[in-house]
């Protein structure tokens, strides 16, 4: 039975080889081998930390655009209330308001699921 090795570096043996016939060639080897290894791992933590800023954006954009809605809604029914224009306008208005808010909240939770 044969051996077989499989692994990002050389046997030892080999190393040992390499190193002989060039010095310093064994630190060079395990120099590229950390590169190797270590680049997709950087990666993909750069690409998680991306995701975290761009989910915070997301966020604040989302509670900036419901605060918004949330208060065109109170000053629309308001206006109703108080007999200013048209009153099933100014409801009709701020329901319309208030539904943006409750759409986006229940598309956020089909989207997570």
């Amino acid at each position: 039975m044969g051996f077989t090795w499989s692994a990002p570096l050389p046997t030892p043996q080999d190393l040992e080889a390499y190193e002989s016939v060039v010095p310093g060639s064994a630190m060079r080897i395990l120099a590229m081998a950390e590169i190797t290894i270590s680049g997709p791992v950087e990666n993909a933590a750069k690409l998680t930390n991306a995701e975290i800023e761009a989910s915070k954006l997301g966020l604040s954009y989302a509670i900036k655009l419901t605060s918004a809605m949330a208060v065109a809604a109170v000053i629309f029914f308001a206006l109703g209330i108080a007999g200013v224009g048209s009153t099933a306008a100014s409801i009709t208005a701020g329901s319309v308001c208030l539904s943006i808010p409750v759409v986006m909240l229940v598309r956020s939770f089909i989207t997570r699921s």
